[in-house]
């Protein structure tokens, strides 16, 4: 099963034109910097910039919704980078956001760079029919996922979206399922 998780991830910039990242932590917090030089990974150097906050979201690929969880907080680099509380790791998932458990699709694989194709890998590391719309790309006519987030828009409109509220060691998730919503 695919997850499309919303998170929030703390970032800043410390050059105009930075050419490296890393996730970091400094004091208590974990920070995604982009950076230039190693000189600007100084805590100092980093405080003395304008530290932000913006949403992301990932898609994570598990048997449940509950190993999904586990595998953000167990395999993320960002979602272990930080303080003891889950909102000073330099990622984390969002509150009171909907979790996608996104429907079956047979044309969902991943090329050699792990990325999400739709159809088998062509020589291009693209898929027969494109990049998947799980990475943000184009969907193919009939795309099962599409179609499900197009479902979700048009019932949230209507009041009648079926959500599952979850709680995993002592976390409230909201999932929303394409088999109670299809």
């Amino acid at each position: 099963m695919f997850y499309r998780v919303r998170l929030l991830e703390r970032f800043v910039n410390t050059h105009e034109f930075p050419t490296k990242r890393k996730y970091l932590k400094v004091g208590e917090k974990g920070i995604f910097v982009s950076y230039r030089e190693e000189k600007e990974l100084d805590p100092r150097f980093i405080n003395s910039h304008l530290i932000g906050v913006k949403p992301t979201c990932c898609v994570l690929e598990a048997d449940n919704f509950e190993e999904a969880i586990k595998s953000f907080y167990n395999e993320w680099e960002g979602a272990k980078v930080g303080g003891t509380t889950k909102k000073s790791k330099a990622l984390w998932i969002a509150e009171d956001c909907r979790i996608l458990e996104m429907p079956p699709c047979n044309l969902i694989n991943r090329n050699k760079k792990g990325e999400f194709i739709c159809g088998k890998e062509t020589i291009c590391d693209n898929g027969e029919f494109g990049m998947c719309v799980l990475d943000n790309c184009d969907p193919p006519d009939g795309c099962p996922i599409d179609h499900f987030e197009s479902v979700i828009f048009e019932k949230e409109e209507r009041g009648n979206l079926i959500e599952r509220k979850i709680e995993i060691n002592g976390e409230k998730f909201i999932l929303v399922k394409a088999s109670d919503n299809l």
